[in-house]
């Protein structure tokens, strides 16, 4: 509803946000995100809820 200009939009699912977390930290991710970083204008978020169905 009130999303910025934003062209694509990917949701990744961790099982816990300590584990989000830890793939952000790891050494192995600071590569990619070097590359990503100089490849595109992104707002990256890691926040803690449920992206199960609603019911």
């Amino acid at each position: 509803m009130e999303a910025r200009d934003a062209g694509r939009v990917i949701v990744v699912q961790f099982p816990s946000l300590e584990a989000a977390k830890a793939c952000y930290d790891d050494p192995a991710y600071e590569e990619a995100k070097r590359f990503a970083l100089q490849a595109s204008n992104r707002v990256l978020l890691i926040f803690e809820g449920d992206l199960g169905e609603a019911g």
